[in-house]
């Protein structure tokens, strides 16, 4: 029989994490950023490290059934969007000075490999023993009393002006103390029994021990570092990127122009799925090193899960395009070095033609685009792509995308009816003739 907890839970969590909350503060890193005398650079490298970890643990407790995660999770906790903003703003100054992409997002590997572990780590007890992650969230969002603290002393340090780089130690701003005492109160009425404080204070003090690996790497100069998929995408993992400035900086131009020319990925997916196109597409680029029959293998192997995932395969072949013509533009004696890539985009889109015809796409196209005013035009754009590939994409694999797609469309998109109607319409059109 579980016994009910004896005492606050937030006051021995602070109690038995008393002595690891020292150790933290006192690592040169914490210290020298309290005295205005940390590096830019080796703060970025924080904001990074806790990217990689924010966006695991949110997604993972944001996205759990278990009722005790439900019941302390709010929308308001999540930070990653406040980590990129700030992220983006420290490093806005040295894309202008640098002309190597690699020396703006190169990152030291021991701080990095040890972010990549925790988040594996969180993956393993949201499945295991979720009330742990509720231990490591305790301490991130406890971490927001230091943080509006701290602010200040950051603006000063790095020349910034009102919230503009420091929106993640702000936070909650003015209500900070207030939504730290409704977080503690959520904690005390969700748990029920001593074990469950048991869990709780093991993941506290694991957070704490990871946090101070993390400051005593960034305590340690070094010169060597490498460009992470986890700095591009803090979800991506640890597959490889470029590391060549012109080849990474194609990446993200490539990247943008891919998703404003496919609404219907963000409209889907929001902001995760724009840092999966900009990892990918980077991890993309590293192929042209390789054979054709390695790059068409590797490219098959990402489209069929991409269009699991409600990503068609055109999505892929448009990516590979756009990469081979950037890198061919910023390289030109490297040309026939990417044309790999465009050999793959041309592989995909026999591959559809094969289930149907060009003839019959164009049909359907100009009946969907018909349909649409000239506003919509724009809104919408490659819609009809999208939806030829995704029934040519299931005619192949037959794993059920299309149908999530679908209803996907009628349910959440949000589109206007006229929109959704011709969707369905081409849908049903083009099925009736496979």
């Amino acid at each position: 029989m579980k016994t009910k907890p004896t005492a606050s839970i937030s006051q021995r969590i602070k109690k038995e994490t008393a002595e690891l909350h020292q150790r933290a503060e006192s690592v040169s890193f914490f210290s020298e950023l309290l005295q205005l005398k940390a590096e830019k650079q080796t703060y970025i490298s924080y904001l990074r490290i806790l990217a990689i970890i924010h966006a695991t643990l949110e997604k993972e407790v944001s996205n759990s059934d278990h009722v005790v995660l439900k019941t302390l999770w709010q929308e308001k906790m999540r930070r990653l969007p406040l980590l990129e903003e700030d992220i983006e703003i420290l490093i806005t100054s040295k894309k202008a000075d640098s002309l190597n992409w690699t020396e703006v997002y190169a990152e030291p590997d021991t701080p990095i490999s040890i972010a990549l572990r925790l988040a594996l780590r969180i993956r393993v007890l949201s499945m295991e023993n979720p009330f742990q992650l509720l231990g490591f969230l305790y301490v991130l969002e406890g971490s927001t009393n230091g943080g509006i603290r701290m602010a200040p002393r950051v603006t000063e340090a790095f020349g910034l002006s009102g919230n503009a780089g420091v929106r993640y130690l702000m936070n909650y701003g003015e209500e900070q103390s207030r939504e730290w005492q409704n977080f503690k109160q959520r904690l005390e009425e969700a748990v029920i029994s001593e074990d469950d404080v048991t869990a709780i204070l093991a993941g506290a003090k694991e957070m704490f021990q990871n946090l101070i690996a993390v400051f005593e790497a960034l305590s340690v100069p070094t010169k060597e570092k490498v460009v992470h998929a986890s700095i591009l995408n803090p979800e991506a993992g640890s597959h490889v990127v470029p590391q060549a400035g012109l080849e990474l900086e194609a990446s993200f131009i490539v990247a943008k122009k891919c998703l404003q020319a496919l609404p219907y990925v963000f409209m889907r997916y929001g902001e995760r799925g724009e840092r999966f196109t900009k990892s990918d597409g980077a991890w993309i680029i590293t192929l042209a090193d390789f054979s054709d029959r390695v790059v068409f293998n590797q490219i098959e192997w990402l489209g069929r899960l991409l269009s699991v995932l409600g990503i068609p395969r055109f999505t892929l072949e448009l990516n590979l395009r756009e990469a081979a013509k950037e890198l061919s533009t910023l390289r030109p004696t490297s040309k026939d070095k990417y044309a790999v890539l465009v050999r793959a985009a041309d592989l995909l889109e026999q591959n559809r033609k094969d289930i149907i015809p060009l003839k019959r796409q164009e049909e359907l196209q100009q009946r969907f685009l018909a349909a649409l005013n000239p506003a919509e035009l724009e809104t919408y754009r490659n819609i009809d792509n999208i939806l030829i590939s995704s029934v040519a994409d299931e005619k192949m694999d037959g794993l059920g995308a299309l149908g999530k797609t679908l209803e996907w469309i009628q349910e959440k998109s949000n589109w206007p009816k006229n929109v959704i109607r011709a969707a369905l319409d081409l849908v049903k059109d083009l099925q009736s003739t496979l």
